[in-house]
């Protein structure tokens, strides 16, 4: 008997230990803490890059949030982003709130820096934010570049070959430097007299 229930002793105790385990596991996964409320707020934006759902939101250099919507707004072409925010950080109206790049591989945050209004954001209200280039952008728009410049010397090329490039041009260009030594000399000789 005593066996039986040294066997269900055990048997509860890796139950509750399992428990324990799961439930610090979700807080630990979720990035906060029992008993913190976080508020939401909706950010406007044009273009958001790379930015997803769970990328952090942080407050002068500090997590304090993260991303938790994104949706197109395809009347308005705009981008409307849901952030949670813990309640404990007041955000003034004058922030500047950025989508920022934090990796080279175009991993992104929404970055706000407080500003000194006393009036404050309220939870819910769409604020107007920006996005910051980085180095995917630079990327795309250093590509753009090279189309372009790419499209450039295949004109020059065809031109030049249309024009410069042709037998009866190189005719003509070496009569036109041939005659300019005749008359370079016949004014040398008559300066010369």
């Amino acid at each position: 008997m005593n066996s039986l229930r040294s066997k269900y002793f055990i048997v509860g105790l890796v139950m509750w230990v399992t428990i324990l385990i799961l439930f610090f596991g979700m807080i630990f996964l979720n990035d906060s803490s029992p008993g913190e409320t976080r508020v939401s707020y909706k950010l406007m934006f044009n273009d958001v890059s790379t930015l997803g759902l769970g990328d952090p939101v942080k407050v002068n250099g500090v997590k304090v949030g993260k991303v938790t919507e994104l949706e197109l707004l395809v009347k308005k072409r705009r981008v409307r982003v849901g952030i949670e925010v813990v309640d404990s950080v007041p955000i003034p109206s004058n922030s500047v709130i950025k989508i920022q790049n934090i990796g080279l591989l175009g991993e992104r945050q929404i970055g706000i820096v407080m500003g000194n209004s006393q009036d404050l954001i309220q939870p819910g209200q769409e604020v107007e934010g920006q996005l910051d280039a980085g180095i995917s952008e630079a990327m795309a728009f250093a590509g753009e570049v090279f189309d372009s410049t790419r499209t450039l010397l295949a004109t020059v090329k065809t031109v030049v070959d249309s024009t410069i490039g042709t037998k009866r041009f190189k005719t003509s260009f070496h009569n036109i430097i041939s005659n300019a030594e005749v008359l370079e000399n016949k004014l040398a000789k008559m300066l010369n007299e």
